[in-house]
């Protein structure tokens, strides 16, 4: 049984770690915002033997899907805080709280050497996301 997770939550949630944990963190910026950016990339020259207004539509569909993807994702986010919410406890990490400085201390002190090791694929990113958002 473990006490606690701290991942995304649609990862909790579909891996089912409700199951087995007491306690999630959710830290809203990562909550609620699309990870991942989805670029579109096209051949300069390509780009530039286009029509302006063809240029424009492709803008504007761009702009279109970003701004979809950000509602479906918060509407997602939302929906598996309360699932999670109805299971477990779960615990907002503000950033810049004492909780979160806590954290960062812990993964920035001599316990960051420890952490690393013991997570070898996943730490360095845990660590390189507070120390971004920090």
């Amino acid at each position: 049984m473990l006490d606690g997770a701290l991942s995304g939550l649609s990862s909790i949630v579909h891996r089912k770690w409700m199951e087995i944990c007491k306690y999630v963190i959710a830290i809203p910026n990562l909550v609620s915002k699309p990870s991942h950016p989805f670029p579109i990339v096209v051949n300069r020259r390509a780009w530039e033997s286009m029509e302006p207004a063809a240029q424009k539509i492709i803008m504007q569909s761009a702009m279109e899907a970003a701004q979809f993807a950000e509602k479906d994702v918060k509407e997602m986010a939302d929906k598996n805080l309360e699932t999670l919410r109805s299971k477990m406890t779960v615990y907002k990490l503000e950033v810049g709280s004492p909780e979160w400085n806590e954290w960062k201390d812990a993964l920035s002190g001599p316990g960051k050497g420890k952490f690393l090791k013991d997570n070898p694929k996943a730490g360095p990113a845990i660590v390189k996301m507070i120390e971004k958002l920090s």
